[in-house]
């Protein structure tokens, strides 16, 4: 699955980032923002996928994530500028739209 880092999660998780007692921390994530919008876990539908800083756990399964991805998260972590990019997750097909 082709999985869009856009400007627009990177945006969004890090005005999140600001505000107090925000308690989801993957929303605070452009790569967790960017999976759940692939997915199509938006809103109260977004349960079920967190991002580790190796893996995306979805409903409970770890998915190994690139490195790319990886280096990104590294990067917007530690407050490094990021860009937009794209990666491919492997996915079984049942979450293939």
């Amino acid at each position: 699955m082709r999985i869009n880092v856009t400007q627009y999660y990177i945006r969004q998780a890090r005005t999140l980032v600001g505000k107090q007692n925000h308690g989801r921390i993957e929303e605070r994530c452009p790569v967790a923002l960017a999976v759940k919008g692939a997915l199509g876990r938006t809103g109260q539908f977004s349960a079920g996928v967190i991002v580790g800083p190796l893996v995306v756990c979805i409903d409970g399964k770890d998915y190994r994530l690139p490195t790319n991805a990886r280096t990104f998260i590294y990067k917007y972590d530690n407050d490094d500028p990021v860009k937009p990019f794209s990666f491919e997750l492997k996915l079984p097909k049942r979450y293939e739209k």
